[in-house]
């Protein structure tokens, strides 16, 4: 029966629609889209769980379900599906034969080197260099005469390695927080309702059809955009919604900042926006908490700015629904020393990004009447050298860092980022006691056979409480907020349950917010819900009011 296209009406994406990037069917991240990252996250961590899943799907299915488990390498994937997880292992073993291949020229690489370069020149060993990593990459030694390899990043993007015909997108209604699969070990399958198009996340496409967000157009237009056959159209059709789009605002507000969960921060400051670490929701079909969503953004973002990689931070769902909006996209500069120091400059660009610049450490970008300067980042990645950077921006009188997860290992450190920018009197900064694993999103990357007992205190973390005291003291800071704490449901399929009250985070969470107070800081306030923030200058001035300016908790 051929499906009726509605000739006059026009449609949205409704509320509900979740557009979940995937490739080769698991969520998108960058250890699945960075080729060589991900060619060893298949071979030691996809490939192997889902041969495990495939011998107990039961007990997976149980253990990926107990909070008390979360983060476990579990797939969560109901036993009476387990074969389409089946299915997908067998088109992955026949599929990404060439992914194998790679791993193991990165292996056998790593091997060579430690065994053959020795501090003499290292030009012989280029024939050794394996066939699929031949001509891209660079064998170097640092000054202690210990051997390595860099690779040529754009150059992977342009070979083989790169899969662009793996991406594609699930498209469903969000049935509840709690219904997405948690990204790092759970394969998608097949919904009721869903709509999986397979097409590159550069695709153009994908603009036109995010811009349904605000952008109304008709059924026709919309299944010709997607090139929907009939089921596609029936699917299609019930993710769509006759009511008319929430009335834009627009740039022109006065100063405002807005705080939109975990560590998504949007400013409004003459006429521009600038949102920092975007990571959006929708509205779930049966409740959940009130949030901000893509339709309550500004129609556009003069610029994204993204601390470091990791998928709560550089949240590639969020970021393809917004790239047409965004004029600038503004990431960490990479080293390139290791393997899992992706460029996130030039992974943007491969998706599609037109305009992204990289920022290091006191880099500045020039706005009206202020100006947004990179700050050094310590911490979070259990001491490995990857890309990331906080955040100053100044608003005229008044400045604000954005420090993500940095941990105040060095006080020093922000006493001389004072000296370089000045006193910063509001501090976004998170708080954590212990945090990941090292290895917990990059073991694919490190030896399979190390002595994993000497990384145990290594841990990816920000700041405790006495850290974070020390940096607020060096930068000079009159009022904190503690953020990106993982307390919004909306973040559960990515940072597992938000930590309980009475759980040692908490507790010492509440401990830095009192003695913030008892330091002197003029308001000490933890962030969980969208809300609207204020700013104080270094004379205890309120300079942009927020929905709650009391000194409080």
């Amino acid at each position: 029966m051929q499906h009726r296209i509605d000739s006059t009406s026009t449609y949205r994406l409704a509320d509900s629609l979740v557009a979940e990037p995937l490739v080769n069917g698991w969520g998108a991240w960058w250890m699945t889209l960075a080729p060589i990252p991900a060619s060893m996250h298949f071979v030691h961590a996809q490939r192997q769980a889902m041969r495990s899943y495939i011998d107990d799907p039961a007990l997976h299915y149980q253990m990926a379900r107990d909070p008390s488990l979360s983060g476990n390498p579990c797939i969560g994937v109901a036993p009476s599906q387990a074969h389409e997880v089946a299915a997908l292992l067998t088109h992955s073993e026949r599929t990404l034969h060439d992914w194998s291949l790679l791993a193991n020229a990165v292996e056998e690489l790593q091997s060579t080197l430690l065994v053959e370069a020795r501090g003499q020149s290292l030009e012989s060993l280029y024939a050794k260099v394996p066939a699929p990593l031949r001509g891209l990459v660079e064998l170097v030694y640092d000054y202690l005469n210990r051997p390595s390899f860099r690779i040529i990043e754009p150059l992977v993007y342009r070979s083989t390695h790169y899969r662009p015909q793996l991406q594609s997108l699930r498209v469903r209604s969000l049935e509840s927080d709690d219904s997405r699969p948690f990204l790092f070990s759970t394969p998608h399958v097949s919904q009721p309702g869903e709509w999986h198009w397979h097409l590159p996340f550069a695709s153009p496409r994908l603009d036109d059809f995010f811009r349904l967000d605000v952008q109304p157009r008709t059924l026709s237009d919309i299944f010709d955009l997607c090139e929907a056959d009939a089921a596609a159209q029936a699917s299609l059709q019930a993710l769509l919604t006759t009511a008319p789009p929430k009335p834009s605002h627009g740039n022109a507000l006065p100063t405002r900042v807005s705080y939109l969960g975990h560590a998504t921060v949007l400013i409004q400051f003459q006429g521009m926006s600038i949102l920092i670490d975007p990571f959006l929701s929708v509205n779930p079909l049966h409740g959940g908490a009130n949030r901000p969503t893509f339709q309550d953004l500004p129609p556009r973002i003069d610029y994204v700015l993204i601390t470091h990689a990791h998928p709560d931070h550089f949240s590639l769902e969020s970021l393809l629904r917004l790239r047409h909006r965004i004029g600038c996209l503004v990431v960490p500069r990479s080293s390139g020393s290791l393997m899992g120091d992706v460029s996130l400059r030039v992974m943007a660009q491969t998706i599609g990004f037109r305009n992204v610049t990289e920022i290091d450490a006191l880099q500045s970008i020039d706005l009206p009447g202020g100006e947004i300067v990179g700050i050094p980042f310590l911490g979070e990645h259990g001491d490995l050298a990857h890309a990331k950077t906080a955040y100053v921006v100044r608003l005229e009188r008044q400045q604000m860092l954005f420090a993500a997860d940095s941990a105040c290992l060095d006080p020093m450190l922000y006493e001389r980022v004072r000296e370089a920018v000045g006193p910063v009197p509001t501090v976004f900064l998170n708080t954590e006691t212990e945090g990941a694993p090292a290895a917990y999103t990059i073991e694919a990357l490190l030896p399979q056979g190390r002595d994993r007992a000497l990384e145990r205190d290594r841990r990816c973390r920000g700041s405790t409480s006495t850290q974070a005291l020390k940096l607020l003291k060096a930068i000079g800071a009159r009022c904190v907020y503690n953020y990106a704490m993982g307390l919004e449901s909306w973040f559960q399929h990515v940072l597992g349950p938000a930590p309980s009250p009475t759980s040692v985070r908490m507790r010492d969470s509440d401990e830095f917010l009192q003695r913030a107070l008892s330091a002197g800081l003029r308001h000490a306030r933890r962030l969980h819900g969208p809300q609207e923030v204020a700013l104080f200058d270094n004379d205890d001035t309120l300079c942009v009011p927020g929905s709650d300016v009391e000194t409080t908790i």
